[in-house]
This record gives structure tokens, C-alpha cells and sequence, in this order.
């Protein structure tokens, strides 16, 4: 099995840290993914490879993040000089 994440699933990761407060939602996923079935199977991997945890149905929380999701995440940040909602992620 493939242990790294595809483009799509680090962007899953980094709208969800980035946009939700490190929440992420099946609708998010659904909504990055072509099929339902796709956005499962990234959610399982991304659950799988302990990137996420589940909160509740349907919601899970990011516990950990790539460096390059990390740094992304701060350069936004500085760019639009907003501060951070004290979340801090693990980094893969």
C-alpha cells in the first residue's frame, strides 16, 4: 500500500486546517472529491495513516500535517497577517 498522500488528499488536509479550524467533514470531502467513493477511501487512508481522528459522525479532527501543508498554512497566515485560532498540528 501507497504511504504517501496524493495531491488531492493534502489539499483535503490543508482546507480543512486552514478553512475549518482543523475539522474536517465528509461534505468537505465530497465537495474536493469527483464520487463518494473517492472521498471515503481518501478519508480511510487519512485515517489509516493517523492524519486525521473521528469527533463524531461525519467530522474528524486533523491531529498531524505535511511540512509542506504546515508551511503553506503560515505563509497564508503572514501574507494576510491573521492571526491563528491557537490550533497546532503535528507535522508528518
Amino acid at each position: 500500500m501507497d504511504l504517501s498522500l496524493s495531491e488531492k488528499q493534502e489539499i483535503l488536509l490543508y482546507k480543512a486546517c486552514k478553512d475549518r479550524g482543523g475539522k474536517l467533514s465528509i461534505h468537505l470531502a465530497r465537495s474536493t472529491y469527483s464520487s463518494d467513493n473517492s472521498a471515503k477511501s481518501a478519508i480511510d487512508k487519512l485515517k489509516m495513516m493517523n492524519y486525521i481522528e473521528q469527533i463524531s459522525p461525519g467530522y474528524w479532527q486533523v491531529k498531524k500535517v505535511t511540512d509542506d501543508i504546515k508551511a503553506e498554512i503560515g505563509q497564508r497566515q503572514d501574507s494576510s497577517e491573521q492571526e491563528t485560532d491557537g490550533a497546532e498540528y503535528e507535522i508528518a
